[in-house]
């Protein structure tokens, strides 16, 4: 083929233009299809060009590596520096600003040929990039940057700089360019005047792109506010801004019904606004905002209550096998007959939970977003974690438990306990007496054990799990005081009692108790991802329905099964 004929088609490949990173895949397969189509007229020399040009586009960047990564597609080819001559004569003859970077920056990155000529080329190249489409060159002018500072080209780098940070104050993509310089610190003095650019354009920028681009701007604002003294007296108003931004986020996302997104939009807003100094809140009236937020929070939440009712479907389970073998345990001799009934521990919601992950691994959802949010009944956000990590995996045991307990109230508990009174019939004294007989019940509180297992007795759950709480909290302090541990938190001014999450830390670290007990406390007293019991009886926050639940019937059960277990001959 002739030699003007061979670089014009090269060259075809080649203008069509390579807008971003992603692109770059394209245009080795393009070379190996023109190899494949022209092959009986290209001489030996024009093809080793081809595959000297596929095995230069086949690198990629590597944010903050100096060498590039080698995508080996086509490992058979080979560029041996006896060919640098003649592809540096091809290359600078087709005159393509991206194949000119990428071949100097693989001579001089790659192949150790540190010749000062090679990295002087290759950072020329890079500052010929298009500003034009910065948004899709702007790695390329990042390479060059980072080329020029590590081969100390102080003029190229200081070029560079000027070049870009120019442009973003003509207001040609700003953000891009300002974002970029901001990650390596380089915005310097022009700090203050950048911000101001960013400001103006926040406007026009909702308008083509959406409120989602203004909280992208005062992020990036936000994080130069943190880098540059200028600009750090600025900060509050910034956060300030920024939350303005995440309220018009939310109200749009409300039009939309994406509730549980403004829900979050929200969140970021309060938790901004209440990291400001106490002076700008007064100076700002930033309390009152907050309210105003929290209390659109308080109707998300409402709504997102509603969502879950709709959602909640009722689904017929048929458990006539269950009842049927939990009437048969009873011969209403003795409560004792009631721990007949089969339960589960948290070795076997654990080995269900393992076998699981085993089986499905990460789903293509989490690993997406990477990672899992839990919400309360009414909305509230409890926590968001790692979808691999420990704390994923013990929630959802918890889960199991709790959805074990409440099939295991209606399966077994209730039906062998109303067979039970239907033949036996017992007052509160007897339970009193049982409590009595239990030597980790404290003294003083014997009485409102038995009233709170006597309720249960009579399916007063309400009632009984109101006792049962504090009474759980206080037979756990009283456990620990008996082995010589201290309960009570000290400082300079007073003595308090330590709360139930430390008291179980101390009995798991002592080995009190033992894990089955104090997965089953966690899960179903203080873990806000679990039935929470004890938390939301101390706050006011047990509803009628939760009250009188078959979770409340499941707890009932086990505090009856404990006190009886350790009370003599139990």
């Amino acid at each position: 083929m002739q030699a003007s004929q061979f670089i014009q088609i090269i060259k075809n490949e080649f203008e069509s233009g390579v807008k971003d990173h992603m692109q770059e895949w394209s245009i080795a397969y393009q070379l190996i299809n023109l190899r494949e189509v022209h092959s009986p007229q290209l001489t030996t020399d024009q093809t080793l060009i081809i595959e000297a040009l596929v095995f230069i586009t086949s690198h990629r960047i590597q944010h903050g590596k100096l060498t590039l990564r080698y995508v080996e597609n086509f490992p058979s080819l080979k560029f041996d520096k006896e060919q640098i001559k003649s592809v540096e004569t091809f290359v600078k003859e087709l005159d393509n600003v991206w194949l000119t970077a990428k071949f100097y920056d693989v001579l001089w990155s790659n192949m150790s040929e540190k010749k000062a000529d090679y990295i002087m080329n290759c950072v020329s190249a890079y500052i010929r990039f298009p500003l034009v489409e910065i948004l899709h060159t702007i790695e390329y002018w990042e390479r060059g940057l980072f080329l020029a500072g590590t081969a100390k080209l102080k003029q190229q780098q200081s070029l560079i700089v000027g070049t870009l940070i120019q442009e973003a104050l003509n207001n040609n993509n700003s953000f891009v360019i300002v974002r970029m310089l901001n990650q390596h610190k380089l915005l310097g003095m022009y700090a203050i005047e950048l911000v101001d650019v960013l400001k103006s354009q926040i406007k026009n920028e909702i308008q083509k792109r959406g409120h989602w681009i203004a909280v992208e701007y005062w992020n990036l604002i936000l994080d130069m506010g943190n880098k540059y003294n200028s600009l750090k007296s600025k900060k509050s108003s910034y956060i300030q801004s920024k939350a303005h931004a995440l309220c018009s986020l939310a109200e749009h996302n409300k039009k939309i019904n994406n509730i549980h997104v403004a829900s979050d939009n929200y969140r970021e807003a309060v938790i901004g606004l209440k990291s400001l100094s106490n002076d700008y809140k007064i100076s700002h009236n930033i309390d009152e905002e907050i309210q105003k937020i929290e209390r659109n929070l308080v109707d998300l939440r409402l709504q997102i209550e509603e969502q879950f009712k709709k959602i909640a479907q009722p689904i017929k389970v048929d458990i006539s096998k269950e009842v049927e073998i939990a009437e048969d345990l009873i011969q209403g001799e003795n409560l004792e007959e009631l721990l007949q009934i089969p339960d589960l521990e948290y070795r076997h919601f654990y080995k269900v939970q393992r076998r699981v992950h085993k089986k499905e691994g990460v789903s293509f959802l989490n690993h997406l977003i990477g990672g899992s949010s839990y919400s309360d009944n009414d909305g509230r956000v409890l926590g968001t974690f790692d979808s691999t990590s420990e704390e994923v995996k013990k929630i959802e045991c918890y889960r199991m438990l709790i959805e074990h307990s409440g099939k295991q109230a209606a399966s077994y508990i209730l039906p062998a306990l109303r067979k039970f009174k239907k033949i036996k019939s017992l007052d509160e004294e007897e339970f009193y007496k049982l409590a009595r007989s239990c030597s980790m019940v404290p003294d003083d509180q014997k009485r409102l054990m038995g009233k709170a297992l006597w309720h249960g007795y009579r399916e007063d759950f309400s009632t009984s799990i109101m006792l049962l709480c504090p009474l759980v909290e206080s037979i756990l302090r009283n456990i620990l005081k008996e082995s010589d541990i201290p309960t009570v938190d000290i400082d300079r001014v007073s003595e308090s009692e330590k709360s139930m999450n430390k008291l179980l830390d101390i009995a798991k670290e002592k080995k009190i108790l033992n894990q089955e007990v104090i997965f089953k406390i966690e899960a179903i007293f203080v873990s806000n991802f679990g039935l929470n019991f004890r938390n939301k009886v101390a706050h006011g926050l047990v509803s009628d329905n939760s009250a009188s639940s078959l979770y409340a019937t499941y707890v009932w059960w086990l505090c009856l099964k404990w006190v009886i277990i350790y009370s003599p001959g139990g």
